[in-house]
């Protein structure tokens, strides 16, 4: 996502935030590139999709799904949804002035309050309209399970393509998904920054070894892919920073088993692929060695239902998740106590880390 008015304002942010090589992006050598906005002014916004469209660009995406605390503070994304003229006007103006197709990233609100959003969307030139089935609220400690219903809701009403958003974890998610929402098509974001070959159709590994091995392949795969394209970044590290979050995702399992080596990933002086290379080696030794010794059944059986301590379930704890997702009466006090327990605990790995530095 893309700051319209920073992107416009600053050649060192678009330097630092837009990465893309149309000698080998985009719809013409292998599939469209749409490039997403936030923002709350039409002009800008316009004038920032007009740097996009001039660099190649397939699409420009308008983000109105944001839950974050940034994003309200800006008035932008999920904070925008409220203002429909404001949000009508902002669309029907990047539709009217730009050559290339707009579409918008929504979360739900209410039954009716949708429909009127998704249609006036249609109206007002969107060519798709992804659906996060979750309203603002539902995030990070508060996540419930996606509102299928909701979006069948709105795909019923609509013409133009609806793209189903959220909790599409496995493979099998999606096809139960576009069942219960007759969607065009399926988004996943966090799930699948741990797991990019989810949409690949990969059966679910069968044991927690075969898991870790699987993503240790995928770790591999993406620092050959990012040896060969660096990303672009800031700070010290540069985009080194970013390839370290990508294999810390990818390996986030793996990582949590063997927390010296998460350490030192995470750790500033770690600045170069070589170095990040050479820890998910020693990774994979540590790994290879643990099957050996057949440490690593646990779960036995490894079953959607039973992975619990994914990347993308870091926020929720089981229990607690089954019963607050089973159940209509969570309340803003239950909300608040999660945070601040998983704030407590975060504080407390900090001091315990900073110490073991320290001595």
């Amino acid at each position: 996502m893309l700051h319209a008015k920073n992107f416009i304002s600053s050649k060192a942010f678009r330097r630092d935030t837009f990465d893309f090589n149309p000698a080998v992006e985009g719809s013409a050598n292998c599939a469209p590139v749409v490039g997403q906005l936030c923002g709350n002014d039409k002009l800008v916004l316009l004038e920032a999709a007009k740097i996009i469209q001039s660099e190649g660009i397939d699409g420009v995406d308008l983000n109105l799904g944001c839950p974050q605390r940034i994003a309200k503070k800006g008035f932008y994304g999920a904070f925008l949804l409220p203002q429909t003229d404001l949000v009508l006007d902002i669309v029907d103006h990047l539709s009217s002035n730009l050559q290339i197709p707009i579409s918008v990233k929504i979360r739900v609100q209410s039954p009716e309050t949708d429909l009127a959003l998704c249609t006036g969307l249609q109206d007002a030139g969107a060519s798709m309209i992804t659906v996060h089935g979750r309203t603002v609220k539902e995030n990070k400690t508060a996540t419930r399970s996606n509102n299928f219903d909701a979006i069948k809701r709105i795909v019923d009403a609509t013409s133009i393509p609806i793209i189903s958003n959220g909790g599409i974890e496995h493979f099998s998610d999606v096809e139960s998904c576009l069942a219960a929402t007759n969607a065009a098509g399926v988004m996943s974001s966090e799930a699948l920054l741990e797991n990019p070959s989810l949409f690949a159709g990969e059966s679910f590994p069968a044991t927690t070894a075969e898991w870790y091995l699987k993503q240790l392949r995928l770790a591999k795969e993406y620092l050959a892919i990012a040896e060969k394209y660096p990303p672009i970044g800031t700070g010290q590290s540069g985009g080194h920073s970013t390839i370290k979050a990508h294999v810390f995702k990818i390996l986030y399992v793996a990582l949590d088993r063997y927390q010296d080596l998460r350490n030192e990933l995470g750790a500033p002086s770690v600045r170069e692929i070589a170095h990040t290379k050479n820890i998910v080696r020693r990774l994979e030794e540590r790994i290879f060695a643990a099957i050996e010794r057949g440490e690593l059944g646990e779960l036995g059986e490894l079953t959607p239902a039973n992975f619990q301590n994914s990347w993308y379930r870091r926020h929720r704890h089981p229990t607690t998740f089954q019963q607050l997702t089973e159940s209509d009466e969570i309340t803003n006090e239950e909300i608040r106590q999660r945070a601040l327990e998983r704030r407590g605990n975060n504080r407390r790995r900090k001091r315990m880390a900073f110490s073991s530095r320290v001595s």
